[in-house]
């Protein structure tokens, strides 16, 4: 009985992250093994780390300088499995976070030395035999032009193919796992100021909610750190505020932009004209932003038909899993009562 027991509890498991309407679900930047996809990875701290105590690379680099990077890849499972290993660019991503998952994104005007590009094979796929461990070396060449600041980037570890595939068409769940190093490259210890700039400002959404967005940049090769946020909107000319939000502990990659989003809440705006007022602090600077913006009943009603679009009913997926789980559990009851009894006529008739 205490077998049957564990397995509708994980039967009902299953059941209930099948009905979570989640194509995929992605964990990135944390330790695989502790996660659950059975593989670890492991930097090798070349001769030019600057911090040795750090867990990434930092590295400290001449012009025209080639190198090898080598990291470790372990499989802790008792099947090969196969990875992609790829160098990415850092990004700022909508939350307002450094990221690296994103090997094809388009590269901020800013970006002179884009470090997918130094190095000779950027992107790979590897097959880890049952128990194996192999050591990958990424090889890369410094631009022989000197270059300012830092370019920032991660070796991105993936695997090809996700854990076992739970559910049919739409309604589905796989676990993919990541893992990621950073990389940061400079030639000089001197230190590069951030900039930001805020570009265009409109409207959109996002989960169905609505949104004022406004692109931010960070146009210089320093990374912006401890970055916070006070931001308003108004009528145009009216000192009145309509939406606020303060927002802290962000940061932006080197040369990197990203849309910034302040939700409207309860608040509905109208066809008009308005200003955000966006003021920002970061370890090293300070920015101060006004610019107007144009809000149209034609972008409004692209908003309300978004927001119309069905919903998909989560509370049936989970009464139906408690069912199929309960009638599951019925049948394995009986089942394992049935097997009992014969045992028990077998007996006597002994």
């Amino acid at each position: 009985m205490r077998k049957l027991l564990k397995w509708v509890v994980i039967l009902g498991g299953l059941l209930w992250g099948s009905l979570q309407g989640v194509p995929s679900a992605h964990a990135a930047k944390i330790n695989p093994a502790v996660a659950g996809a059975g593989y670890t990875v492991q930097m090798v701290k070349p001769r030019n780390q600057m911090n040795t105590a750090l867990g990434y690379f930092n590295l400290k680099v001449q012009p025209g300088e080639q190198q090898r990077l080598v990291v470790i890849l372990h499989n802790l499972q008792a099947q090969p499995q196969k990875l992609t290993l790829s160098v990415n660019q850092a990004y700022t991503n909508a939350d307002g976070v450094i990221d690296y998952d994103l090997a094809t994104k388009k590269p901020d005007p800013t970006l002179q030395v884009p470090l997918k590009q130094l190095f000779k094979t950027p992107q790979r796929s590897i097959t880890l035999p049952a128990n194996g461990t192999e050591r990958v070396g990424l090889s890369y060449e410094v631009p022989a032009d000197p270059f300012k600041g830092t370019t920032l980037g991660a070796v991105y570890v993936s695997q090809t193919k996700p854990g076992k595939k739970y559910g049919k068409g739409k309604i589905t769940l796989q676990n993919l796992y990541a893992y990621a190093i950073s990389i940061e490259m400079r030639e000089s210890l001197k230190a590069i100021q951030p900039t930001m700039l805020m570009h265009h400002v409109g409207i959109g959404q996002v989960d169905r909610q609505n949104m004022v967005t406004a692109n931010l940049q960070n146009s210089k090769p320093a990374v912006m750190e401890k970055l916070r946020t006070q931001a308003a909107v108004t009528k145009r000319g009216s000192a009145t505020v309509l939406i606020h939000q303060t927002k802290q502990n962000m940061a932006m990659a080197p040369n990197s932009n990203f849309n910034y989003q302040i939700p409207w809440g309860k608040t509905t705006l109208k066809p008009g004209q308005y200003t955000l007022h966006l003021s920002a602090q970061a370890t090293k600077g300070s920015w101060h932003f006004t610019k107007n913006f144009t809000v149209t009943q034609k972008q409004l009603n692209h908003l309300a038909n978004l927001a119309k679009q069905p919903r998909p009913n989560y509370w049936l997926y989970i009464l139906l899993a408690i069912v199929i789980a309960l009638l599951l559990a019925l049948v394995g009851y009986l089942i394992y009562k049935n097997h009992k009894n014969k045992q028990a006529l077998q007996a006597q008739q002994k």
